[in-house]
């Protein structure tokens, strides 16, 4: 597996999910303004073939609540916490699945994970393949392949 290829597979996967699935695309320029972190979720999706990788999701509550509006057509207030992350859990088993099959068919995956940031820092999971962040919304995405 070329490890150094899975970020710009994985960039395309999620840009393509992003705006064909959310209607979401990536802003032009980064903005001025400061995000607090517990205003972040974390998802985890483990993928494997004879290495084990880790893909970890950081995302803003923000581009969550929008994600989930546009997919079902909702307002933000009718969102319930449970469904907004049971969707997002969906969007990152979209993209790990759509990244498998563009990158190597012959990998298996497991299931999409809602994790603490403690949970992703003391894991196993830690080294480092590559990182990205997107900014959509005013509000950031990141990214990031690691090998367990």
């Amino acid at each position: 597996m070329k490890e150094t290829k899975m970020m710009s597979v994985l960039t395309e996967v999620i840009s393509k999910v992003l705006s064909l699935m959310y209607f979401l695309f990536e802003d032009d320029d980064e903005p001025f303004e400061k995000e607090n972190d517990k205003d972040y979720k974390i998802f985890t999706i483990d993928f494997w073939d004879d290495k084990k990788y880790r893909i970890v999701f950081k995302i803003h509550d923000r581009i969550m609540n929008l994600m989930i509006e546009n997919f079902e057509g909702v307002e933000d207030e009718s969102l319930k916490q449970g469904d907004i992350i049971s969707g997002i859990r969906e969007f990152v088993n979209i993209v790990c699945g759509n990244f498998m099959n563009e990158f190597s068919g012959k990998m298996k995956m497991g299931l999409p994970m809602y994790s603490s940031k403690e949970e992703v820092q003391k894991n196993e999971c830690n080294t480092l393949i590559d990182e990205k962040e997107w900014w959509i919304e005013n509000s950031r995405l990141f990214v990031k392949i690691v090998k367990c």
